[in-house]
C-alpha cells in the first residue's frame, strides 16, 4: 500500500500531463500498474476509508465482562455484535415479506400408518382454506 502522500504526488503529475506513466513510476517509487490504476481512477483513497472506519468504530471495551441487553451475551461492553446487527438492519431496510408456499402436487414422501394419515388430513384442511 501507498502512502496518501505519494498517491497525491502520482495525481499531481499525471494533472500535469507532461510525463508518461513509466516516468511518473520512476520518479514516485511506485509500479506502472498503480500509475494507471490512480489515472484510471480505480484505486480507492485509503485515507477517507480509514477515516470513515474510524468513525464507525466502538470504542476500546472497558471493565469485566456483563450481559448484554440486548443479545443476552456475556460481553465486554459495548456489545460489538448487537451493534453489527443495528449497522446490518439500517443498510438493509425492511424485510420483504415472506410469500405463502403453494404446493399444487402432493410431496412424494414415503410415509406409512398415522404418518401417512396425519398428512393427507393437513393436505385436506390446507385445500379447503385455499378455496
Amino acid at each position: 500500500m501507498i502512502t496518501p502522500q505519494v498517491a497525491d504526488e502520482v495525481r499531481r503529475l499525471l494533472a500535469d500531463g507532461k510525463l508518461s506513466n513509466r516516468k511518473i513510476a520512476g520518479l514516485t517509487g511506485v509500479s506502472r500498474g498503480t500509475v494507471a490504476a490512480i489515472a484510471d481512477g480505480k484505486r480507492s483513497d485509503y485515507e477517507a476509508l480509514q477515516r470513515a472506519r474510524r468513525e464507525t468504530e466502538l470504542p476500546e471495551p472497558t471493565g469485566p465482562p456483563q450481559r448484554c441487553p440486548g443479545c443476552g451475551g456475556l460481553v465486554y461492553m459495548p456489545c460489538r455484535l448487537c451493534h453489527l446487527r443495528k449497522a446490518l438492519a439500517q443498510s438493509a431496510g425492511p424485510p420483504a415479506p415472506r410469500q405463502p408456499m403453494q404446493i399444487d402436487e402432493p410431496l412424494r414422501l414415503n410415509l406409512r400408518g398415522k404418518h401417512r394419515e396425519r398428512y393427507e388430513q393437513v393436505r385436506a384442511a390446507s385445500r379447503m382454506k385455499d378455496e
